[in-house]
């Protein structure tokens, strides 16, 4: 053996390199629990052939584990597991304490558990676990991440340590959970998961209301959590819950689901949220705007702010500008690094654009915002931008790393913003790396004198952008960006639908798809 191999330290740094954490990510028919190939693999053919990788190896597999993979340890004899869509385990016989032997010598490595009935069905199983699992199996365990609710939600309680500081349960079992935060002093991050009746998970429309019985046992859950808490998720606040995070002394993210119109109207006080860097919130626009409006902002030091207004119907021309005024008026402006705002407008018709089409005096609102390093603002048709309103964009937003401005549905009119806008952002920001804006391309001018290369910038998506002469439009942008490797566009048509589109789009399509041709082989990498 390598003597370097009985550095401890470099065993580990070598078990690390092969491991790559597992995705806990769910979606509403089935959880994804997603193994990164072929490295775990090859980190679970060291532990077992290997005597100085084992230990070190099996702490990285086992870091991360759900409930069902554990109780896979169990001896064959003693469960049996129906194979399915969602595999269902079921016990054969009552277990003793050698049955846990096994599962024993894995449980201690567990620092994050999951639990989630699309993974597996073990509702036979948790109810008869209750005497025979050994105290403390989990002592290492540092987060639990449980969303099996009703009766199968107390099953929870037989895995919880006082060490606990990550927990993310169902929102509907906030009720079960209320005796539980005593035990768990240690709490940073919470997380309560909406459950789908209330979340049409295609569109993230709300459906229906929380009762108040609902709202209550939520906000009283809520303001039982201890002061350690340092992150939140939570599908909805009332006043009292409200008012108790404004005075969290640590908290630092906060995502909120849904923003009752009550709370909406009220403002916390001076000094509410001292800590607060991120929220996430989604709304209705008109609610999200009273609440700025009341300058619930003032005292955040936001850095993160992202909102989402998914309601049917967009929000007005005018009512954007409310919301940009609210927001320039009472969030800190040197402090704010990320801003989204994102309106979806499933219901939308395109005979109303010219009313729902963001004006450009209200976008001038959050340029006051001066140290943003990222920006996504997407709605229906965008934003009416011309090349003197995007020279003052970058010369406003000059620590830009990213900024998107896109629209679902191409403009009402022609974009008054042509290409040579480009050369505002290649002349202001010097660290943009991903742009996505739409233009005039269709008369591309030659490079401005004075404009020096850009180096940074490696993604560009054109999104609806009109476009014509190919090989002008590719120098003019091969000069500004040689760094440029990837070039997109909104795609409207292809060879099945071209019946159904017209004209301009065909050409915009092939126009684009030319200059990604020519760019491709300008670099000497063809695409796949």
């Amino acid at each position: 053996m390598h003597e370097a191999l009985r550095i401890p330290e470099l065993v580990d740094l070598i078990c690390r390199h092969c491991f790559d954490a597992p995705d806990w990510d769910w979606d509403s028919d089935k959880i994804e629990y997603g193994v990164k190939q072929p490295r775990l693999c090859a980190l679970a053919v060291a532990a077992r052939t290997c005597k100085t990788f084992h230990d070190p190896a099996l702490n990285l597999l086992w870091s991360s584990a759900s409930l069902f993979n554990l109780l896979c340890c169990l001896p064959a004899d003693s469960r049996r597991i129906y194979d399915s869509e969602v595999p269902r385990m079921e016990l054969l016989r009552p277990l003793t304490p050698t049955d846990w032997e096994r599962v024993l010598v894995y449980a201690s490595r567990v620092k994050h558990l999951f639990a989630h009935p699309n993974h597996a069905n073990l509702a036979k199983i948790l109810p008869l676990l209750a005497s025979s699992v050994p105290p403390k199996m989990l002592f290492n365990l540092r987060g639990i991440h449980w969303q099996h609710n009703g009766a199968d939600f107390p099953a929870i309680g037989l895995f919880l340590e006082p060490s606990l500081t990550v927990l993310s349960i169902p929102a509907s079992s906030s009720a079960s959970a209320l005796s539980l935060t005593a035990t768990l002093p240690r709490l940073t991050d919470v997380s309560l998961v909406t459950d789908p009746k209330y979340l049409r998970l295609t569109s993230y429309i709300f459906d229906t209301d929380y009762t108040v019985q609902e709202v209550q046992d939520i906000s009283n859950l809520l303001r039982r959590l201890p002061a350690t808490l340092e992150t939140l998720s939570t599908p909805i606040l009332d006043q009292a819950s409200f008012a108790h995070l404004a005075c969290s002394p640590r908290l630092r993210n906060l995502t909120i689901h849904r923003l009752r119109n009550d709370l909406s109207n009220s403002r916390a006080g001076a000094g509410a949220f001292p800590a607060l860097e991120k929220l996430d919130m989604t709304a209705d626009l008109r609610a999200v705007t009273r609440f700025f409006g009341q300058g619930a902002g003032a005292d955040m030091p936001l850095a993160t702010l992202s909102l989402m207004f998914p309601t049917p119907t967009p929000a007005t021309a005018e009512e954007t500008h409310g919301l940009y005024s609210a927001l320039a008026a009472s969030v800190a402006p040197t402090r704010l690094r990320s801003l989204i705002l994102l309106t979806e407008g499933t219901l939308f018709d395109i005979s109303t654009a010219p009313h729902v089409l963001i004006r450009a005096h209200s976008l001038r609102r959050l340029l006051p915002f001066a140290n943003l390093k990222s920006v996504y603002i997407c709605s229906p048709v965008g934003i009416d931008l011309d090349d003197a309103l995007l020279e003052e964009l970058a010369a406003s937003w000059r620590g830009l790393e990213s900024l998107e401005l896109d629209a679902r549905y191409p403009p009402p009119a022609p974009p008054r913003a042509t290409i040579a806008c480009l050369a505002s952002f290649a002349a202001h920001c010097p660290r943009l790396e991903c742009l996505s804006l739409t233009f005039d391309a269709r008369a591309p001018p030659p490079v401005p004198a004075g404009v020096a290369p850009h180096a940074a910038l490696t993604s560009l998506q054109v999104e609806h952008s009109p476009a014509s002469a190919p090989t002008a439009v590719w120098q003019f942008l091969a000069h500004l960006f040689p760094a440029l490797e990837d070039l997109d566009h909104y795609v409207q048509y292809d060879d099945h639908d071209s019946e159904v589109v017209s004209a301009p789009d065909v050409s915009r399509h092939e126009c684009w798809n030319e200059v990604q041709s020519l760019l491709l082989h300008s670099r000497g990498s063809p695409r796949e």
